[in-house]
């Protein structure tokens, strides 16, 4: 099931990436859909920096696809898992430098603080949102016999340390990159901006409470409340985390796409 959905992530990256390489050129040139065939414009995106950073992206998720079985593969001996634990992470931090390079933290003056940024956001988002992907899909589907609680246990714990790293490098990224504090709100960039700090909050909200679950889950049932119900809050509580993960991502996509000054 784990691979089946990285697999699955991988190819949606992929596709993505194919798709952000032939619209480049037609959108840098002011031209519509129809120009997406035109070699001309392909030849002039591969030759920034944009475009060869996209080929790299490509090329780093193709690795991780030849990875992902090998390193999910059961029974094999600790030092080969060990090479491919480092070898898939070295490749997806390839994959996440790609995303940095190619948004706004790359217009700061002090590049190297606000791509440090942003790859902690983006890493910090995916470890919480991919993991919430994962908890669903065990919670919905659950294999026979699977022990769901020691899973919510620990990915409540992961989620906590995530979310933090969200908050803090989210923080500095919207200090280095917003041109004042009035254009919080006088500038769509910042609407944009309080518009994901609201969504971030009605998330943790919801996780709090995923979270409360999951302390009943391990512990003993409330009088009058049996394990069954909390499983089912909890269900609730992760369907409704992984819609507002959706909104929040949506207004990431819009702000990488939003002049900050604009």
């Amino acid at each position: 099931r784990a691979r089946r959905l990285l697999t699955a992530g991988a190819g949606l990256v992929a596709a993505a990436t194919v798709a952000a390489f032939v619209l480049q050129g037609p959108y840098a040139a002011g031209r519509g859909i129809g120009a997406v065939s035109d070699t001309g414009l392909l030849a002039d995106t591969l030759r920034v920096a944009y475009g060869k950073l996209l080929l790299l992206r490509l090329a780093a998720v193709a690795v991780l696809v030849f990875l992902l079985p090998r390193l999910l593969r059961p029974g094999q001996p600790d030092k080969l898992r060990a090479r491919y634990e480092n070898l898939t992470m070295v490749t997806g931090f390839v994959v996440l430098l790609t995303f940095s390079a190619t948004g706004h933290p790359v217009t700061d003056p002090v590049m190297f603080v606000s791509v440090t940024a942003d790859l902690v956001h983006f890493g910090a988002i995916a470890v919480w949102a991919g993991g919430l992907v994962q908890l669903a899909l065990c919670l919905y589907r659950p294999a026979p016999g699977e022990d769901l609680v020691p899973v919510a246990a620990r990915f409540s714990r992961i989620a906590a340390g995530a979310v933090t790293a969200v908050a803090i490098s989210g923080a500095v990224l919207a200090l280095r990159i917003m041109p004042t504090l009035s254009a919080l709100w006088t500038t769509e960039f910042g609407l944009l901006v309080l518009l994901k700090i609201a969504g971030l909050a009605a998330l943790l909200a919801v996780a709090s409470r995923s979270r409360a679950a999951v302390r009943r889950s391990v512990g003993e049932p409330p009088e009058g409340t049996t394990k069954t119900v909390t499983l089912r809050r909890l269900r609730g509580a992760v369907a409704v985390e992984v819609l507002l993960s959706v909104v929040v991502l949506a207004l990431a996509a819009l702000l990488t796409v939003t002049p900050p000054g604009g």
